[in-house]
């Protein structure tokens, strides 16, 4: 089987969350990788980085499908005004759909993934988190 080095951006690290080729931890066996999808990969560090455990996300592959990540919210968290298309769903998963008749689906993820970083950075550092 061929490996293909588009397919290895999307794995990182499970200490720091970093592409392979930017981590600096200790070497890690491949059984212990994450699959990330690369565009999300920012949003998952930064969210886990100030506390905010995460376990799935999908950047979204096309029209119909979601950009997702599932975490663990906080009641600040879920009191803070996400970006507009954004919801929270179950209050375990922020959600924003790429509409179906979106004619430029992956500007559309492009710019709700950009409002995303921009909510994340905003978010304090969970002060529920236990040190």
């Amino acid at each position: 089987m061929r490996r293909s080095k588009k397919l290895y951006v999307n794995y990182v690290c499970p200490k720091c969350f970093q592409q392979l080729n930017k981590c600096t931890c200790d070497i890690f066996p491949p059984y212990e990788l994450i699959m990330i999808d690369e565009k999300i990969q920012y949003h998952i560090r930064e969210l886990n980085k100030k506390g905010y455990a995460t376990w799935v996300c999908c950047e979204s592959h096309g029209v119909g499908e979601d950009i997702y990540i599932g975490l663990n919210t906080t009641k600040e968290m879920l009191e803070t005004k996400l970006p507009s298309g954004f919801r929270f769903d179950k209050g375990q998963y922020i959600r924003c759909s790429v509409p179906r008749d979106c004619e430029n689906p992956e500007e559309f993820k492009d710019q709700k993934l950009a409002e995303l970083k921009d909510w994340i950075d905003q978010l304090p550092k969970n002060k529920s988190l236990v040190r």
